[in-house]
Order: structure tokens, then sequence, then C-alpha cells
């Protein structure tokens, strides 16, 4: 089993993984999870995600995921027209 990590913007990209690149790449011993982008935390703890307003939160999560040593590859799925204007590389 192979199982890889997409770090994804919100609920449509969650869902494109999970509906439909799990059940075809299942066939081969690849399990791809989708984990939303986390936008912000309140003074509780209580964590909101989705939707991506700098690339710090993006550079966080991706370094977050590249530490699951039970992933044997991490990679994004985010809307190019949504990227931040701080996204390096983005012009």
């Amino acid at each position: 089993m192979k199982r890889i990590l997409i770090l994804v913007e919100g609920q449509t990209e969650e869902t494109f993984v999970r509906d439909l690149l799990m059940p075809h790449l299942a066939q081969f011993g690849i399990y791809p999870t989708p984990v939303l982008v986390e936008t912000k935390r309140d003074e509780t703890g209580l964590k909101y995600k989705g939707g991506v307003s700098n690339y710090r939160k993006i550079k966080r999560d991706v370094m977050r995921l590249l530490h699951d040593t039970n992933a044997v590859a991490v990679t994004t799925m985010l809307d190019f027209y949504g990227l931040p204007h701080d996204f390096p590389g983005r012009d």
C-alpha cells in the first residue's frame, strides 16, 4: 500500500480526490489522502479549513505533511487563479 498525501484547497478538490482519484488509484495499490489547507485557528484551538490567503499557510501545511513517514509522496491540488500573490513563481 502506497499512501500519497494531497494538500487540497477546498471541499471541491477534496471531493475530486475522494470520489475520482481514490477508486482509480486503489486498483494500483496507491491510496491518495486529501488534506484540506488549514486557514486559521481561533483562541480555543478550533481549526478552519479551505481557501488560501497566503503562501505561508500553504508552506506550513506542506512541511507538516512532509514529516509523515507513512506517506510515499506529498503533492498539492490548488486553483491557479486563487493562488496568493506571494506564492513563489506565480508571476
